[in-house]
């Protein structure tokens, strides 16, 4: 008989046969001994209202993330950032830098974005 042929008989004899089961004394054993490693349980904190409200938003640091965000929105979109944010004679600095004149076409552009190289 081949090797294979022996594995072959052995898997169908394992196959066939029913599993070995632990017996009841075992298993209350077991069960004892992790019941003796446990930890105590620990006694359940009640959160505040204000923390169960906040907590699918991360909690506080989600809430004043989420303020911070809307107050930076409120101050953008609300214009007030052009004046706040002025710096005198820097306007004069960006203009200069931005004031460019593109002559190129459209298809133009697209055939630099296009070539290799």
């Amino acid at each position: 008989m081949k090797t294979d042929d022996h594995l072959g008989v052995l898997l169908k004899e394992a196959r066939n046969s029913p599993s070995p089961r632990p017996s009841e004394d075992l298993i209350s054993r077991v069960l004892a001994d992790a019941a003796t490693m446990m930890p105590p349980p620990e006694p359940v904190k009640k959160q505040s209202f204000l923390a169960r409200l906040l907590a699918p938003i991360g909690g506080t640091g989600g809430a004043f993330a989420l303020a911070a965000c809307a107050a930076f929105g409120v101050f953008a979109g609300a214009g007030y950032a052009d004046e706040v944010l002025s710096i005198p004679g820097l306007d004069g600095v960006l203009a200069g830098l931005t004031d460019t004149t593109d002559s190129t076409t459209p298809f133009e552009s697209l055939s630099l974005l296009m070539t290799e190289g």
